[in-house]
């Protein structure tokens, strides 16, 4: 069978046409967007695209209305057409610059966290104000070295009472001051203590201290955030809101 030229498959040699190539995708979002998106999602507490974004047309005209919010007709249907996962891909550097993350430190002793039991957060009920979370947020910067100033935070499961109260460093002695000054200013009385596993809180000297005044002393699992939820979410409303994420020395 003689050869059809017409017979071969994809681009002509003729054309110019590169097996393989694709074509770019024009950018449907641009700056002028993305810096709208920016500004409504700070606003709005710097949640997911999954869920701001079925609120965009209740929040714009709102925002609006109290000049919050300003921006070309264009720029405006952009905003408002826009998907969850083209929200969360359009904002993916900016929301890169807030996750900041620290390196674990040393884990206590093993016979100690075998004395602290376990709590995880389908077991964590409160029928009366007193069972408190505490946890830290590191005033970090970005940055890891050198010693940096914490918040410990101290949430109240039952009634979402949070006192937060600075620290020098992670190292137990500062944090152990902190929650008994804490806990001469809670409104009622501390029944129990829920932590992380972190050195600063599973410590001789705070298992002594709940053990002698009767307080019921957990410890949450590796990992598992979760279990320390309700202080996870005051960290972001109560400590990060007020005081950002610069770095704190002193």
């Amino acid at each position: 069978m003689p050869f059809r030229a017409d017979a071969v498959k994809g681009p002509s040699a003729l054309s110019g046409g590169v097996v393989g190539a694709k074509r770019a995708r024009p950018r449907v979002y641009d700056d002028r967007v993305v810096s709208a998106l920016k500004q409504v999602w700070q606003i709005a507490g710097g949640i997911c695209g999954k869920r701001l974004v079925p609120f965009l047309a209740e929040l714009v005209p709102i925002l609006e209305r109290h000049e919050e919010e300003e921006q070309d007709e264009e720029t405006r249907t952009k905003l408002l057409a826009i998907s969850a996962a083209s929200f969360d891909r359009a904002l993916a550097e900016a929301k890169a610059a807030y996750r900041l993350k620290e390196r674990g430190g040393p884990r206590p002793r093993s016979s100690l966290l075998h004395r602290i039991p376990i709590q995880t957060y389908s077991e964590a009920t409160a029928d009366r104000p007193g069972f408190v979370e505490i946890d830290l947020v590191g005033h970090v910067g970005g940055s890891t070295s050198g010693e940096y100033v914490q918040t410990l935070g101290v949430s109240d499961r039952y009634s979402g009472w949070t006192e937060s109260q600075a620290v020098r460093n992670k190292v137990q002695e500062w944090v152990f001051a902190a929650i008994k000054d804490i806990r001469r200013r809670l409104p009622f009385p501390l029944l129990g203590i829920h932590s992380d596993g972190g050195r600063e809180f599973i410590n001789e000297p705070l298992f002594e201290y709940c053990q002698l005044a009767g307080i019921e002393f957990t410890r949450s699992r590796s990992y598992n955030r979760n279990d320390i939820c309700h202080d996870e979410q005051k960290s972001f409303a109560v400590v990060r809101q007020a005081v950002g994420y610069v770095r704190y020395e002193t």
